[in-house]
């Protein structure tokens, strides 16, 4: 108590002696260790999505200090190294140089984008800290994120690192985060939490130091045991900031830097700037694909723009068919009016053009293609498909479930969506048992279908026949399904997964290593060849 006490009675005293008039502010120079993360920020200069009029509504509240709108408060070195010092809890916060470039980034050059990260943490940071304390990790590792992205969800990097958590590609699987045409789930805030998550404790497992392990984040494993090994064995950042890439030697101190900006806005004169459609409280509700965004908007009567920002994960503001249920993210007073709707809401929104076919049983056209009987239309030496089909050109066949199927294995096996597979067999939910036949209709025959004798065979019998081989071709290569990897002097499990594009506990399972084991120059590691 008495500490903070005096740190207040510190700050009044250095606001009196250091508070100037932006025009007269001289903003510094920043060079190629800063550019990449004055490229971030400046990410947040495209989003209009932010509301001035509610920032300048709250100055009054929240400028406990009384500075003019135009003030841009400096200190000593002494006031910066004292609240640096005050912050520095569970990580080891150092104030120099390098830090104090950064603070004037980030309060001074770029403050009125700070103000709008600032608005962005109110909303984001929650769900930082819950992932955080829930990993038993420090909080403060929140702020890497807007170091990383300025706590754009969207943001690119030049090479490729997307999201809130900037996760490249081939990590991004290797911490399970999916990606494809319509979906990233590195735009997902709570899915790439997790995932960021699991890499600090991956790499504390290896560093046993934070300003380690936020280099680690940055450039790599491989990257910092080069710089520990050029330094001569240091395992400090600052030790071996020299030998780092240019980029990852601005990190850590920029990390520090925005920490403290966050910590003392008001001291600076800066206000978070809300943003204008960016609920603080909101919860799901599962949807089934197809679905637009802008379907589901026009019965919520909500802005488009509310559920883009809550749902960044879908690029195309679309819930593609391949998606059985996704879990939409609502402002939470809307969950009740969504479900109330959701009837009228599932029959008005987009469906796929085959629906409803297996009603078509009951049409004069037949559908089953069980018979071995040749059929009228079929040439005996065409290898063409028999001429049973309904109108949209779909085959019915039956499919038998066995030991260890589920929906989701029997809708990739025929190439359809899980809802069109319950939808033909008035399925309530995703429950099927051993032995049950299921009718699967399918668009295209493949030729082998036809028998050698030139008799149409069943699809039934063919495709079973198929998956048997399948099943026979999976298991005889099975031994054949793993390589070795030699453990290279300095190499990490990590190093090792990031290579191969396979995640670290896998290896650990594959490999049988615990915890806290210690890789061997030339050990062989078995590592899956796909």
């Amino acid at each position: 108590m008495l500490k903070r006490t005096l740190l207040l009675l510190t700050l009044g005293c250095s606001i009196l002696i250091g508070s100037v008039r932006a025009q007269d502010v001289t903003y510094p120079e920043m060079n190629e260790e800063s550019e990449a993360i004055l490229s971030t920020l400046d990410s947040l200069t495209n989003l209009h999505y932010f509301d001035i009029k509610k920032r300048n509504q709250q100055i009054k509240r929240l400028n406990k200090y009384g500075f003019r709108p135009d003030d841009v408060p400096t200190y000593d070195d002494s006031i910066y190294n004292y609240r640096i010092e005050f912050l520095e809890r569970d990580m080891p916060f150092t104030y120099n140089e390098y830090v104090k470039g950064y603070i004037n980034l980030y309060a001074v050059r770029k403050r009125n984008l700070t103000e709008k990260m600032l608005g962005l943490s109110q909303y984001y940071f929650p769900i930082f800290e819950e992932a955080l304390e829930k990993a038993g990790l420090p909080h403060s590792l929140k702020y890497l994120a807007a170091v990383e992205s300025a706590l754009n969800p969207n943001a690119v990097s030049p090479a490729g690192a997307t999201g809130i958590w900037q996760f490249m590609y081939g990590t991004a699987r290797m911490y399970n985060l999916k990606v494809n045409y319509y979906y990233d789930e590195r735009r997902d805030p709570y899915a790439a939490t997790q995932a960021a998550v699991a890499f600090f404790k991956d790499l504390y497992s290896i560093y046993k130091d934070w300003m380690l392990v936020l280099a680690a984040y940055n450039c790599g494993p491989g990257n910092v045991n080069k710089a520990i090994r050029k330094s001569g064995g240091k395992r400090d950042f600052w030790s071996i900031r020299p030998y780092l890439p240019v980029e990852t030697r601005g990190y850590v101190p920029a990390f520090i830097a925005v920490s403290y900006v966050m910590n003392f806005a008001a001291e600076h004169n800066l206000y978070p700037t809300p943003m204008i459609t960016l609920p603080t409280v909101t919860d799901v509700v599962a949807v089934q694909g197809p679905v637009y965004i802008k379907d589901i908007t026009q019965h919520l009567e909500v802005e488009e723009e509310t559920l883009t920002i809550l749902n960044p994960a879908l690029k195309l503001r679309y819930v593609p068919q391949s998606h059985d249920f996704y879990n939409l993210r609502l402002p939470a007073k809307l969950v009740s009016v969504f479900e109330r709707k959701r009837d009228n809401i599932v029959t008005s929104v987009r469906k796929p053009e085959i629906s409803n076919i297996a009603s078509s049983e009951n049409n004069s056209a037949p559908v089953s293609i069980a018979s071995n009987e040749p059929k009228e239309n079929t040439t005996a030496n065409s290898g063409k498909v028999p001429d049973e089909k309904v109108a949209n050109g779909l085959y019915k066949t039956k499919h038998t479930v066995e030991k260890g199927d589920n929906l989701r294995r029997i809708a990739e096996k025929y190439n359809v969506t899980i809802a069109e597979v319950r939808d033909w067999n008035n399925l309530p939910n995703n429950i099927i048992r051993v032995g049950q036949d299921l009718e699967v209709y399918v668009k295209q025959l493949p030729e082998t279908q036809v028998a050698q004798n030139n008799e149409p065979e069943s699809e039934d019998r063919s495709i079973f026949s198929r998956h048997r081989k399948n099943k026979r071709e999976k298991k005889e290569s099975k031994r054949e399904k793993y390589k070795f990897y030699t453990v290279k002097n300095g190499d990490t499990l990590w190093d090792i997964a990031q290579r191969t594009g396979h995640g670290v506990d896998e290896l650990k399972k594959l490999n049988g290593i615990k915890k806290n084991s210690n890789l061997k120059k030339g050990q062989k590691l078995k590592v899956p060849k796909a």
